[in-house]
């Protein structure tokens, strides 16, 4: 059984040819074979599976349902979580798209030199656009831009 969120989750993450018989992708069926094989303080440690892709994280988490008895039964938790605290729109709107760009690398938390890196700017330039954005954001330093992006994207 699948719900329709795991079910678009996993079309948008794999081809069909990566799948088995089942419909389970072939990656997730070795490791479920390989923990249904261990003792469960085998499986601390074992019981994900998480890749990068572009900014977010693939995660399947793999849970054994209890059973009174025969075979085991497992659930699989399948998720995306994004890499970075996303900018809230109303932050957004305060800054010009190359200071976005900007604060997307500091909510990655990333450091001035890698954001210059990423953005092809010098690190100076960068230096230059972050004290913009704490003045534009009134936010202090880094701590207090991602405190307050993480509570602005918190639902009401």
């Amino acid at each position: 059984m699948r719900t329709p969120n795991a079910t678009a989750l996993l079309e948008r993450w794999f081809n069909p040819s990566d799948l088995d018989a089942s419909g389970i992708p072939l990656a997730f069926k070795e490791q479920l074979e390989a923990l249904m094989h261990m003792a469960p303080d085998e499986r601390l440690g074992k019981d994900s599976w998480v890749r990068v892709h572009d900014d977010r994280y693939r995660a399947v988490h793999f849970m054994e349902l209890p059973a009174p008895e025969g075979p085991s039964r497992w659930a699989l938790k399948i998720e995306e979580i994004p890499r970075s605290i996303p900018l809230p729109e109303a932050m957004k709107r305060k800054l010009r798209p190359s200071e976005v760009r900007v604060v997307t690398g500091m909510l990655t938390n990333w450091n001035d030199r890698q954001i210059a890196s990423e953005l092809g700017r010098s690190h100076h330039t960068v230096k230059t656009h972050v004290k913009k954005i704490f003045s534009k954001l009134g936010v202090d330093d880094r701590a207090d831009l991602l405190y307050q992006a993480a509570h602005l994207n918190i639902p009401v």
